[in-house]
């Protein structure tokens, strides 16, 4: 287990999450493994939860506390959010659960939901308007926390 988390007395003002790996649950569901995600596939999940929380599985049991934030009990006192969500992305499902967790937990939180697009779409390819509207939603985010 060997994780240990320092508290700071100053917290983050803002969540800026795009299209976040939030569940490990997620990649042991293997019906996913047969859908064709574009970039990043659910073996793709599977290695990286695998990665991060080795010497455990993901979909284990008893994960330490604060390890995966889709299993956090409560959300509420978590800084503003804006989530940035590709709708042909393995994601898609847990961010907009995520979403939903942390609206009802009072928190304040934004959600940018891009139809058509495969996980990175804004990096691949970057001069598309919908790319800028997308990173641009971020950013306007941002400078309204930051302000």
């Amino acid at each position: 287990m060997g994780r240990s988390w320092i508290w700071l007395e100053e917290q983050p003002l803002a969540q800026v999450l795009f299209y976040p790996m939030l569940d490990d649950r997620t990649a042991v569901d293997q019906d996913l493994n047969q859908v064709g995600h574009f970039i990043w596939t659910n073996q793709s999940n599977y290695a990286a939860w695998s990665a991060y929380l080795a010497p455990l599985a993901p979909g284990s049991g008893n994960l330490p506390p604060y390890t995966v934030a889709a299993r956090r009990g409560e959300l509420n006192g978590l800084p503003q959010a804006w989530l940035g969500v590709c709708s042909l992305d393995l994601f898609a499902n847990e961010n907009k659960n995520y979403t939903q967790r942390l609206r009802d937990a009072g928190v304040d939180c934004q959600i940018e939901c891009v139809k058509g697009v495969p996980h990175a779409f804004e990096a691949i390819c970057p001069e598309a308007e919908v790319s800028k509207r997308f990173v641009g939603s971020a950013i306007a985010f941002l400078k309204r926390t930051l302000d």
